[in-house]
């Protein structure tokens, strides 16, 4: 567990950094993603053992990480039926809001479990 928990924050951390420039934090936020699917299909091979307050986040995560790459795999839907303005919250804001999820997730773990 404190190996997830100190990887994702430096990489969640790197990526807020990266947001600087924009294209680094761009680049950081699909590193930050897939390394947080990884650790997010480690923590469901251990779902039992954890409380269902946890077991309740992670589905909520699961459900909206699910959702979240449905539509980026779907973009072109996206494209065509919103305003340009509107882009970079889809590729921005709600996808540094669902690794930020991620993140109080695996911040509560740390606490209940180390």
């Amino acid at each position: 567990m404190k190996f997830i928990y100190h990887i994702n924050n430096i990489v969640f951390a790197l990526t807020i950094l990266g947001y600087t420039l924009i294209i680094p934090g761009l680049f950081m936020q699909l590193v930050l993603g897939i390394i947080q699917l990884i650790f997010f299909i480690v923590l469901l091979c251990n779902y039992d053992k954890f409380s269902k307050r946890i077991q309740d986040h992670l589905k909520i995560y699961g459900a909206v990480a699910s959702l979240s790459l449905l539509l980026f795999f779907n973009g072109d839907l996206i494209n065509t039926a919103l305003n340009t303005s509107i882009v970079p919250v889809f590729s921005i804001i709600i996808p540094l809001g669902i690794a930020g999820y991620f993140t109080y997730i695996i911040v509560e773990l740390e606490k209940r479990v180390l």
